[in-house]
């Protein structure tokens, strides 16, 4: 199985690929800001889009395959074994020229093949991020770091430890 991260493909695809060739079997949805280049992928790969229950909802009115789910929750999927978690930031879209909100934001544990990875979307820090690696073992986690909109390296590096 191949993976993405909407966020990953936005911050690397001037340098590493581009949304229109990507090829992928998932595609894992934290937050509702890359809503377009999702629909791409999925629409022309099959993808699963594995993501919150509000944006499954909206995919599904496009006729794409979704697996909604909520914070807190977990799934085994063939492929391994996703939980969601909570993240502090927006989830909203343009639709029809007006901002709309679909849910909340999340952050993931992803577990396949003995790896664990934590990705936490674009989240603010929270103190309960220190809970994060008691539930599984982390091999890797992906922090944001952006200030303006995501948490400013001081803090990244406070949920790293």
């Amino acid at each position: 199985m191949s993976f993405c991260s909407i966020r990953l493909l936005q911050e690397t695809r001037q340098r590493l690929f581009d949304s229109t060739t990507i090829t992928t079997d998932v595609v894992i949805v934290t937050h509702a800001h890359h809503i377009r280049d999702t629909q791409q992928i999925a629409k022309r790969t099959h993808a699963l889009i594995v993501t919150t229950v509000e944006i499954a909802e909206f995919f599904e009115t496009k006729q794409l395959r979704t697996h909604g789910m909520q914070m807190g929750g977990k799934h085994v999927f063939d492929f391994g074994e996703i939980k969601m978690t909570q993240a502090i930031h927006g989830s909203s879209y343009e639709i029809e020229g007006k901002l709309t909100t679909l849910g909340l934001a999340a952050g993931i544990i992803f577990h396949s093949e003995g790896k664990t990875i934590y990705h936490n979307g674009d989240t603010a820090l929270f103190s309960d991020i220190q809970l994060i690696g008691q539930y599984r073992p982390l091999d890797v986690a992906l922090l944001p770091i952006g200030d303006n909109f995501t948490m400013v390296p001081e803090d990244a590096a406070l949920a790293d430890d």
